[in-house]
């Protein structure tokens, strides 16, 4: 194992679970920072802590510094629209960040393009149509694990039950199965969405990460 390294999670926990089968100390040993993608903290289901939601719980208790994405914030990360920007950090505030994503020329640019014209000729997904990506649901969990644009999105400790479907439960921290974790529970704003979309937009165009604004 790698200390102090980042390990994100972007599915199920059943990976997770193994690694603790035959480590159970291996994650707060090597002083591993956990970031993942799932839980909800206002709907009944989440696909991905309902998926293994015995490792699941696991996974939170496995290192002291975990922090869930759930699904709630992710909403707002959706390529479409107009966004708004100050002119003064970025040169081109008035294009909307599908079509900046949409005119991109990077491998991974033209790599996506395909894959989602693919799947819209499949009749899967309608999006493409409306003018408009997916949630980018990991999309969102990958910033938090850099460590950039911290000033984009809310962080806040929370005590938390996890029930079988993936919803996050504020409990009392004496409470049978209660883990201490931090969740990402909001933008900082309705324009701090909009930039963190058009900061990814322009990153997969580039083929490379751009920044711009606070560091």
């Amino acid at each position: 194992s790698t200390p102090n390294v980042t390990y994100v999670l972007q599915g199920s926990s059943e990976n997770v679970g193994l690694m603790l089968d035959d480590d159970p100390d291996l994650f707060r040993r090597n002083g591993v920072r956990i970031v993942c993608m799932g839980g909800t903290l206002e709907k009944e289901h989440e696909y991905n802590f309902g998926l293994d939601p015995v490792n699941t719980r696991r996974m939170l208790a496995a290192s002291d510094d975990v922090t869930v994405v759930p699904i709630e914030p992710s909403f707002h990360a959706q390529l479409h629209g107009v966004e708004h920007f100050d002119e003064s950090k970025d040169p081109n505030p008035r294009h909307n960040s599908y079509s900046v994503y949409l005119n991109g020329d990077s491998q991974i640019s033209m790599a996506m393009a395909q894959l989602q014209l693919a799947l819209a000729n499949y009749g899967t997904h309608k999006e493409v149509a409306d003018g408009r990506t997916d949630i980018m649901f990991d999309a969102v969990a990958a910033l938090v694990a850099t460590y950039r644009r911290k000033d984009l999105y809310i962080i806040k400790d929370v005590v938390a039950t996890i029930s079988d479907s993936g919803r996050i439960i504020p409990s009392q921290e004496n409470k049978d199965g209660a883990i201490s974790f931090s969740v990402m529970t909001d933008w900082a704003s309705t324009h701090a969405a909009d930039e963190f979309k058009y900061l990814a937009a322009k990153s997969v165009a580039a083929g490379t990460l751009i920044e711009f604004g606070h560091s």
